[in-house]
């Protein structure tokens, strides 16, 4: 502007300000890590901690980022995080072994208190954490997990090589959450619970979270805990509120009936089908009722705890974080397309990050809520989804997001394609004659002659004539495009 502007005395003395006020930040976890300086931390004042409780508005991911976490050298999501009073769907996919499981138990690690070791369950530090380095590389020395909420604070979790591995939040977390966060690994069992037919509720050794990390931990004993909750409604008006509340939700979910309880039991019916006890029922009944009412009861003693209201429509208010590993185990396909849909409709406010192998459960996702996780030179990468799977057909739900692209996905059914159509061609030459032959032998060492009538091969007709393969265009060609 030059000395001589009218306003740049004041801008001159505004900067001056500006600059005076800044710090190094050296009083800061975040930036002692960044710079790569030797431990300890200097004893100052850290970042601002936080403190736990049912958050006022849907959890919101924007940014999930994982560095040299076990077999992951550098993935980022960046998430779709919109700005409504609705929950927030991810979902990812990728073959076995590609990641899935670690990034649920990343953001476990990311958004629950690492300081006491006493709140977390069975096998939460006892997996390698820390990416198993090359031949060719030198030592890791920090692997970090970077989850962005949706309020724009960044979560940091550093990992470390130090005697043994330690792991540092930046900013430090008192409480043992920041939030309602529950998480449930593929072998979360179902909702008959553990032999003990025990409901624990309690927050230590974190249960909410511990069928993701320990394979033998178990989910509460349900039908324990509808019965108990039924025999405290006849005399408390806010237990008969939750019950009914719940009742209602899980006729939904699993598209029952009715569902009561008499005798001690847990009763449901399906439609067209006698009454019958609750633990009768298939697992993929149990597995998704498992879960959901692990959540439901868990959920309430925290709202409890934080003196949140319980009215009848608390599902419909419920906030927090749920991860779950395969979502839609056990279920059948019809069940696989509705689950989403069905979740989203029962917990409109409450966020979630699930994985699935199933493409028809892609049905209730969006095509921004969809992550795929692939392999490129080595490394794992993730790409979101482009188009909407409820718009798809079952067959472009396998090409775009699972990459089967054969309308036959095993040898056998382009073989008994192949043998039906040479079967029924009276010019087969030779070649195609000696491929029939070894078509049919192929078929019936596997069991599968069909026993279709065979036109005989008309070898007296002239063969038809052989069209000259027609010319391409070069500038098609190099587009890509015959």
């Amino acid at each position: 502007m030059g000395t001589k502007h009218p306003q740049a005395s004041a801008a001159i003395q505004q900067l001056r300000d500006t600059l005076q006020k800044r710090k190094s930040d050296l009083d800061s976890h975040a930036m002692w890590n960044r710079l790569a300086l030797p431990l300890p931390y200097p004893q100052l004042p850290l970042l601002p901690r936080l403190v736990g409780g049912i958050p006022s508005r849907p959890i919101k991911l924007e940014s999930i980022e994982l560095r040299d976490v076990c077999g992951l050298h550098h993935l980022k999501l960046p998430l779709n995080s919109l700005a409504d009073d609705k929950g927030q769907w991810v979902v990812i996919l990728g073959p076995n072994g590609i990641g899935k499981t670690t990034l649920l138990r990343s953001l476990a690690l990311a958004l629950r208190s690492v300081k006491d070791i006493s709140i977390w369950p069975n096998g939460a530090f006892a997996n390698s954490w820390q990416r198993v380095c090359g031949i060719n590389e030198s030592q890791i020395a920090e692997s970090r997990i970077l989850v962005k909420l949706g309020d724009g604070v960044e979560h940091s979790t550093l990992i470390r090589p130090n005697g043994s591995v330690s792991f540092t939040q930046l900013p430090e977390q008192d409480s043992p959450r920041l939030f309602p966060l529950f998480a449930y690994g593929c072998r979360r069992g179902s909702a008959l619970g553990g032999a003990a037919r025990q409901v624990k509720l309690e927050d230590d050794a974190g249960p909410e979270i511990a069928t993701l990390f320990d394979e033998g931990a178990d989910l509460i004993h349900a039908e324990t805990w509808l019965i108990g909750l039924e025999g405290d409604a006849l005399k408390n008006p806010r237990s008969r509120v939750i019950f009914d509340s719940v009742i209602g939700a899980m006729k939904t979910l699993l598209e029952l009936d009715e569902i009561k309880v008499a005798d001690r039991k847990v009763w449901v019916t399906e439609s067209g089908r006698p009454r019958l006890p609750f633990n009768a029922l298939s697992d993929g009944y149990l597995t998704s009722a498992g879960w959901f009412l692990d959540l439901i009861a868990r959920w309430i003693k925290l709202a409890e705890r934080y003196n949140e209201a319980i009215g009848a429509d608390f599902m419909a208010k419920m906030r927090g974080l749920v991860l779950i590993d395969e979502i839609d185990l056990h279920l059948h396909p019809l069940w696989q397309i509705e689950i989403i849909a069905r979740t989203r409709r029962l917990l409109p406010q409450m966020s979630f990050v699930v994985t699935t192998h199933n493409p028809l459960t892609l049905v209730g996702a969006k095509a921004e809520e969809i992550w795929v996780l692939s392999t490129e030179d080595g490394r794992v990468k993730a790409t979101c989804g482009v188009e909407a799977p409820m718009l798809l057909t079952g067959g472009q739900i396998y090409r775009r997001y699972f990459g089967v692209d054969d309308i036959y996905p095993d040898g056998l059914g382009r073989s008994l394609q192949r043998y039906g159509f040479l079967s029924g061609y009276a010019l087969r030459n030779d070649a195609e004659e000696a491929e029939f032959v070894d078509l049919r032998v192929q078929l019936r060492e596997a069991g599968l002659d069909p026993g279709w009538d065979v036109v005989s091969r008309t070898i007296d007709q002239p063969a038809p004539p052989v069209l000259p393969a027609p010319k391409r265009s070069v500038t098609k060609q190099r587009k890509g495009v015959e």
